[in-house]
């Protein structure tokens, strides 16, 4: 199906996060240029340069397009590529993420939170590492080393995202997004790294580019808003995948507050 491609789904999916934030400007007077930080995941993280013009819209749709080819293109060999999402107690976190990545050698795409993270790869060696990863668990929980058992989501995605595979695709995305604005009007915290950019747009584009290979470091996203000021935070969303994290995050903190700007218009209706 069409609409389920990478490169179809991509671009349509920035295009609707600009229209949902242009909507909710007009109709409410909510302007994304007086956030503190912008955080976008994975492709969100184009939107966040997109909204505030350090990359054009027009060149956002089409990076997001031609940064869906290229990936369907690395993937396109033949074998069957799959994502998982793994989730778990939060207790748990950093041994599953150890165990997952040190000891089993899965590839860790998303750490989206301390419940829940995204591994990626060819699909039979992920059935593979994933039966080895349910006997680790199996005798770990018999110890009461751990308390989760882990639940299993196979993604409809035949994209294997952030992947080492997509090492070769860096450099063309590299000729294909371009600045608009060089200076950033709202500071951008980077999927890479979870490290805040002040003014760097170029800085976001590369980061952006070297994560296309590397794990969306979600969690660490959150912990610097969370702890970049005292006081509480209000963590707006504009994108139900994303809320769902955030609002995952803050639901047993006392430092923010995630909300969906959707739902909450919706109600106001």
């Amino acid at each position: 199906m069409q609409l389920r491609r990478t490169s179809i789904v991509q671009p349509l999916v920035l295009l609707s996060t600009y229209l949902n934030y242009e909507i909710i400007k007009a109709k409410h007077g909510w302007d994304v240029l007086r956030s503190d930080y912008l955080l976008g995941h994975s492709l969100g993280e184009l939107s966040a340069l997109v909204l505030q013009d350090g990359v054009s819209l027009e060149g956002g749709l089409r990076g997001a397009y031609l940064r869906g080819k290229l990936m369907e293109n690395a993937f396109d060999d033949g074998k069957k590529w799959s994502m998982v999402a793994l989730l778990f107690r939060s207790r748990d976190f950093e041994s599953i993420c150890k165990v997952c990545g040190h000891d089993i050698g899965l590839n860790i795409a998303n750490i989206n939170g301390y419940e829940q993270i995204v591994v990626s790869g060819e699909r039979e060696e992920l059935v593979e590492k994933l039966a080895t990863l349910d006997k680790i668990q199996k005798e770990l929980v018999s110890l009461k080393q751990w308390k989760s058992r882990i639940r299993k989501v196979w993604l409809q995605t035949e994209i294997a995202a952030h992947h080492p595979k997509l090492d070769c695709i860096k450099e063309e995305l590299r000729e294909i997004i371009k600045v608009n604005d060089p200076e950033l009007k709202v500071p951008i915290v980077c999927n890479l790294n979870g490290l805040v950019v002040e003014k760097n747009t170029e800085r976001v584009i590369d980061n952006f580019i070297e994560v296309t290979s590397k794990p969306v470091q979600f969690t660490k996203c959150m912990e610097t808003i969370a702890g970049a000021s005292k006081g509480k935070h209000s963590l707006l969303n504009v994108s139900d995948v994303t809320y769902g994290l955030t609002n995952k995050f803050s639901e047993s903190r006392d430092d923010c507050v995630s909300y969906n700007l959707l739902n909450e218009i919706e109600t106001a209706l």
